[in-house]
């Protein structure tokens, strides 16, 4: 369903577009799926992903502000960088 909403968007749609790549799962397993296909297709329409992408388990969603707590700890200065302007 994703790839068929981005198919629509013309070439380099998010040129310059600062993205965090964000999935929700329901197994563990399929964390790596967040970088191994969703940031290549964020790129591919021109966005800049400057830290790891998140996956969260629909488990998680009740401790969200715990999560994004940790998530945030490592993507904090990379996020900085691209909103100020001092690359990533």
């Amino acid at each position: 369903m994703l790839k068929l909403f981005v198919d629509q968007l013309p070439m380099q749609a998010l040129a310059g577009v600062a993205a965090i790549p964000v999935m929700v799962g329901a197994a563990p397993h399929h964390a790596l799926a967040v970088e191994a296909h969703l940031r290549p297709l964020l790129v591919e329409a021109g966005a800049i992903c400057p830290t790891r992408g998140l996956y969260l388990l629909d488990s998680q969603i009740d401790h969200l502000s715990e999560v994004l707590g940790k998530w945030r700890e490592t993507s904090l200065l990379p996020l900085r960088g691209v909103v100020l302007g001092k690359g990533a």
